[in-house]
């Protein structure tokens, strides 16, 4: 059992540039401050967390999908293969 087996579905949307949903229901919030960087980089910051959050259920199945099809024989793909099934389990 994977611990992200009870995540909730995709696909998810952002609303109002950095809310993130699924269907209705809110996801994340990457609105946030910061005293000691300009409110445009905040601002920018704020979109980009939330972007890809909002890819997270499709980054996910691209790389479940990859662990079936690489070649466990192969040095090169066998270290990175260990760590997307240490962050999977």
């Amino acid at each position: 059992m994977s611990k992200f087996d009870e995540h909730t579905p995709g696909p998810f949307h952002i609303k109002h540039e950095f809310n993130v949903f699924s269907s209705d229901r809110l996801i994340a919030n990457c609105g946030g401050h910061s005293r000691n960087t300009a409110a445009v980089s905040v601002h920018n910051e704020n979109c980009a967390n939330a972007a890809l959050i909002a890819a997270a259920p499709d980054l996910l199945d691209l790389v479940v999908e990859a662990t079936k099809i690489m070649p466990r024989n192969e040095p090169r793909f066998l270290e990175w293969l260990c760590k997307v099934e240490a962050l999977l389990s």
